[in-house]
């Protein structure tokens, strides 16, 4: 099995160290639930999620993927699997609220997997 790529767009890194004044940054990738409701059921569904946490590591369940951009990646265990078939890039939404979100990179599109921070 192979270590997910997982890499931070400049932007991203800008937004994390200046306007977020991060000194010592973690980028974490973990797994969130998702509740789908249709008809008379639910189901829940895992997505991937991105937040950075100020000097704390994650606990044993996460791996560091990279240093991307002088940045610690860490990758909840569960999710290298599906993260190690594609790359991905971290990179930054812009809106109202700025924020970080995930995206997986396929053979010829990026597909948009994530919101967070």
């Amino acid at each position: 099995m192979s270590l997910a790529t997982v890499e931070i767009s400049t932007e991203a890194a800008e937004f994390i160290l200046h306007e977020k004044k991060f000194r010592r940054p973690n980028v974490i990738v973990y797994r969130d639930i998702q509740s789908i409701s249709c008809c008379s059921s639910k189901v829940f569904e895992f997505i991937p999620k991105v937040k950075v946490q100020e000097g704390k590591e994650p606990n044993k369940y996460f791996t560091i993927v990279g240093n991307s951009k002088g940045i610690p990646v860490w990758v909840e265990n569960a999710l290298i699997p599906r993260l190690s078939n594609n790359p991905a890039v971290i990179s930054l939404k812009r809106g109202i609220l700025k924020g970080l979100k995930l995206q997986l990179v396929t053979d010829n599109t990026t597909e948009k997997e994530s919101f967070s921070h």
